[in-house]
């Protein structure tokens, strides 16, 4: 059984809460690899897994969210918005796409009349950090997954379940 299975079978938490539309399922811990990597990993009805079922003993593909560093290129297929490659031209150009939004926020003054309302709004869309570490992954074969956690060193059970 590869890591993210054990991860998900064992992290598993359904509760019955008495309503007619099914049980809530509570959201898994972040795994932590041995480097210091986390990720979140969640796979159930209401996530971007397959099968989209609450309590089953294997997933195919998986969501995963809000890495602790920037995943390796072959999951931008995965990324939710734009995958920007991690360069000084990567950062040009998600300025470049933004330039419409931060127009928008700093002229726009009949919801925002102050200025200083306008640039925090603005500054959303300013600044120049990763955003592949700022988004969820839809649909992730658990096999990109293991490798990940294989990356970073492997699965760090104290921290992940105990800390």
């Amino acid at each position: 059984m590869s890591a993210t299975q054990k991860h998900l079978s064992r992290t598993l938490k359904i509760e019955d809460i008495g309503l007619s539309f099914g049980n809530l399922q509570h959201i898994r811990p972040r795994i932590v690899c041995r480097d210091g990597f986390s990720i979140s990993v969640q796979a159930g009805e209401y996530m971007y897994s397959a099968p989209r079922q609450n309590g089953l003993p294997a997933y195919f593909e998986v969501e995963c969210g809000y890495p602790s560093a920037r995943p390796p290129e072959t999951w931008a297929e995965y990324f939710d918005g734009e995958w920007y490659p991690d360069t000084i031209w990567g950062r040009v150009a998600r300025l470049w796409n933004a330039r419409r939004m931060i127009k928008y926020c700093l002229l726009n003054k009949k919801f925002t009349p102050k200025l200083s309302d306008r640039v925090r709004k603005a500054r959303r869309y300013l600044h120049l950090r990763d955003c592949s570490t700022t988004s969820v992954y839809a649909y992730v074969p658990i096999v990109l997954v293991d490798g990940l956690i294989d990356l970073h060193g492997g699965l760090d059970e104290t921290a992940t379940y105990l800390g």
